[in-house]
């Protein structure tokens, strides 16, 4: 099977692959949800990625995980953490137009 590249294309892609790609590039493209169980668990979603981009070592993370799985204090924290980002798509979804 040969793979057919469009001419020029294969100097992009060679391009493409040496340079470090961000695979956070257009992670969120709206915070427009359907529903408010669909906002809420984009705003957990939004809770992850600031964690994962403040620490991007994942086995830093995973190091972490146990000392504030048990700290009532940080479970707060996150809560309110949360509690924020629900509020942004809240809005950005005019309070789920018409109430739905």
């Amino acid at each position: 099977m040969t793979l057919m590249v469009p001419r020029g294309a294969s100097s992009l892609l060679i391009k493409q692959s040496k340079q470090k790609v961000n695979p956070m590039v257009n992670w969120l493209p709206t915070l427009k949800t359907t529903t408010p169980e669909e906002g809420y668990d984009l705003a957990v979603k939004l809770a992850r990625v600031a964690v994962k981009l403040t620490q991007p070592d994942a086995d830093a993370r995973d190091r972490l995980r146990p000392e504030y799985a048990e700290d009532s204090g940080a479970l707060i924290a996150v809560s309110q953490v949360v509690a924020t980002h629900f509020a942004t798509v809240a809005v950005a979804n005019g309070y789920w137009q018409d109430r739905t």
